[in-house]
C-alpha cells in the first residue's frame, strides 16, 4: 500500500491509539455504571482494562513517537510501509484477541510479542547503524516495556508468581521514567522555540542526576524490595525534583499555545502523582489514586500534547498555530486526572461518580483528539513534501 499513512510511524499508530483510548474506555465506563459478564470473557475486567490502557495505547504512542524521533536523530528510515502494516496488524490482533475473551488470548501474546520485535528491529537497526549509544537510555526503556508485558501474560498462565504489580504499575513507572528522560532532552527546546523570543531556560546536569538517581530507588523500593517508608520520601523527592523543572521551564506566555501549557501541565500532574504516593500511607486512601494521576493525568495528557506535537510539525503545519480545539482536550484529560486523584481525597462517598466523571472526560479529550487530528493524519503533508 502506498498511502501516505504508511509513509511514517505516527500517523497509524497515533490515529489507532487515540481511537482506541476513547473507545477501551467507552467501555469500561459502561462497565462501571452497570457489570456484565462478557468483557474479556474468562480474565478480569479490571485486568484487561489496566493491560490494555498501558500496552494497548500507551504503547502505541510510543511506538509512533520514537519511529519518527529516531529517524530524525538518525536521519535514517525506521519502519517501512510494510513493517508499518505489520506493527499495526499485530497490535490490532493483541486488542481485538483480548476483547474476544480468554480462549483467544494465544492471538494476543502472538499480537503483542510481533508488535514488540518489529517495533525493537525498526529502531535499534538505525540507531546501532548510527553507533548513537546516547540513545540506549531511551531503548532501555522500550525493552523493559516488552519484558514487562511478557511478564503480565506470564502471570495469567499462571508461571510467574505475583507478577501482576510489575507488569503493569512497574510499566506505568517506566513510562514516566522515559517521560522524564525526553522532558529533559526536549521540552526546554520546544517552549524556547514555540515562545519565539531570546529565552534561555534553566536544565541543569546535578538535576538530571538527581532525578534518575531518586527514581531508581523509588522504583527498587517500591516493586523489588517492599521498603515502603524509603519509597514514600523517594517518592517526596521525585515530587520536588520534577516541580523544580516546573519552576525552571515556566514562562507565563506558555498559556499562549496548548503545545506548550499542556507540557508543563502534565508534568505538574506527574508531580502531583509523586506527592500523593508519598502521602498515601498517612492519609490511608488506594494507591490507585496516584498511580491514575501518573496514567491520567501525566501519561496520557503528555501523550496527546507529544502525539498533536508531532502530526502537526511533520505534516509541515505551523507549530504555532495548533487547532484551538486542542485546548480543551487537554484540559479534558488533565481535569480526568484531577477527578481520579484529588476528587475521591475530598468526597470518598462519591468515588464511583469521580469515576464515571474521569472516564467521560477521557472519552471527550481523545473523540476530541481524533476528530480533530485524522484528517491531518490521512492526508499529504500540505507543504508538498514527503511524510
Amino acid at each position: 500500500m502506498s498511502h501516505v499513512v504508511w509513509q511514517r510511524g505516527f500517523r497509524p499508530l497515533f490515529l489507532l491509539a487515540s481511537l482506541y483510548a476513547a473507545i477501551a474506555i467507552g467501555i469500561w465506563a459502561v462497565y462501571l455504571y452497570a457489570p456484565f459478564d462478557d468483557l474479556s470473557a474468562g480474565i478480569s475486567p479490571h485486568l484487561w482494562h489496566a493491560h490494555e490502557m498501558i500496552y494497548g495505547y500507551a504503547f502505541a504512542v510510543i511506538a509512533g513517537f520514537l519511529l519518527t524521533a529516531v529517524r530524525n536523530w538518525t536521519d535514517s528510515e525506521t519502519a517501512s510501509p510494510h513493517a508499518l502494516q505489520l506493527l499495526c496488524a499485530s497490535w490490532l490482533l493483541a486488542r481485538l484477541a483480548w476483547l474476544a475473551g480468554a480462549d483467544y488470548l494465544i492471538w494476543a501474546v502472538l499480537g503483542d510479542l510481533v508488535f514488540t520485535l518489529v517495533l525493537l528491529y525498526s529502531l535499534l537497526r538505525p540507531i546501532i547503524a548510527a553507533r548513537q549509544w546516547r540513545q540506549s537510555a531511551v531503548m532501555g526503556k522500550v525493552l523493559l516495556l516488552g519484558g514487562s508485558n511478557a511478564i503480565f501474560y506470564l502471570s495469567l498462565a499462571g508461571a510467574v508468581n505475583e507478577g501482576f504489580k510489575w507488569s503493569l504499575q512497574g510499566a506505568i513507572y517506566i513510562i514516566i521514567a522515559l517521560i522524564l528522560t525526553i522532558a529533559r532532552r526536549v521540552f526546554p527546546f520546544f517552549i524556547e522555540r514555540g515562545l519565539g523570543s531570546e529565552v534561555k531556560l534553566f536544565n541543569a546536569r546535578w538535576l538530571d542526576l538527581s532525578s534518575l538517581l531518586v527514581f531508581v530507588v523509588f522504583f527498587l523500593c517500591d516493586l523489588a524490595f517492599g521498603y515502603e517508608a524509603l519509597a514514600r520520601i523517594s517518592a517526596a523527592l521525585m515530587s520536588l525534583i520534577v516541580m523544580c523543572r516546573l519552576v525552571a521551564w515556566y514562562d507565563a506566555r506558555v498559556w499562549q499555545s496548548p503545545l506548550l501549557w499542556s507540557l508543563l501541565a502534565s508534568l505538574a500532574m506527574i508531580a502531583l502523582g509523586f506527592l500523593l504516593y508519598s502521602l498515601q500511607g498517612i492519609l490511608n486512601f488506594s494507591l490507585n489514586l496516584p498511580l491514575h494521576t501518573l496514567a491520567i493525568g501525566g501519561i496520557g495528557a503528555l501523550t496527546t500534547s507529544m502525539m498533536a506535537r508531532v502530526s502537526i510539525g511533520h505534516t509541515g503545519r505551523n507549530l504555532r498555530r495548533p487547532p484551538s480545539s486542542l485546548h480543551l482536550a487537554i484540559a479534558l484529560l488533565i481535569a480526568g486526572g484531577l477527578f481520579r486523584s484529588v476528587a475521591p481525597i475530598a468526597m470518598p462517598e462519591a468515588y464511583t461518580n469521580w469515576l464515571l466523571i474521569s472516564s467521560l472526560c477521557w472519552i471527550g479529550g481523545f473523540s476530541l483528539f481524533a476528530v480533530t487530528f485524522m484528517p491531518i493524519l490521512l492526508h499529504p503533508r500540505v507543504d508538498g513534501k514527503q511524510g
